[in-house]
Order: structure tokens, then sequence, then C-alpha cells
């Protein structure tokens, strides 16, 4: 979810990033983030896009590895 630069730019942020997500009680199950992660890729709302009928900002990060810019390029035109 992060890119090398961002591990590197802030290690010890990460780091305590990573043990307060370890730490946390309530952080879903690996079987709850992978039927998200399922559910995610099984759903293509693309064609909902045109009824949008207000501004919209389609903001990424040029390391973004989830979203990459070509894929926020496709869902700002």
């Amino acid at each position: 979810m992060f890119t090398d630069g961002a591990f590197n730019a802030a290690p010890k942020a990460m780091d305590d990033a990573a043990r307060q997500w370890a730490t946390d009680p309530l952080r879903p199950s690996a079987a709850v983030l992978q039927a998200q992660a399922h559910a995610i890729l099984a759903t293509d709302t693309t064609k909902r896009l045109r009824d949008i009928r207000t501004s919209t900002a389609v903001m990424v990060a040029a390391g973004d590895a989830l979203t990459p810019p070509r894929l926020s390029r496709q869902l700002a035109d």
C-alpha cells in the first residue's frame, strides 16, 4: 500500500503506524480483508460515472500502488 519512497522518507512513521495497527483490537481479520478485496474486484461501477452531475476532483499520487495515475486519468475523462 505504500511505495518504497514513502517507507524510505519516513521509516519511523511507518514503523509507528504498523505497530499501532498491529495492536488495534478492532483491526479486521485477514478473512475480512480478503472478502473486501474480492468484493472490490468483482464490482465495476464505471458505467455509473456518467451519472455524476457535480464537479468532482480525481486525485492520486504519482507513486500510488493501488490506484495508478493512468487509472485516475481514465476516471477523470
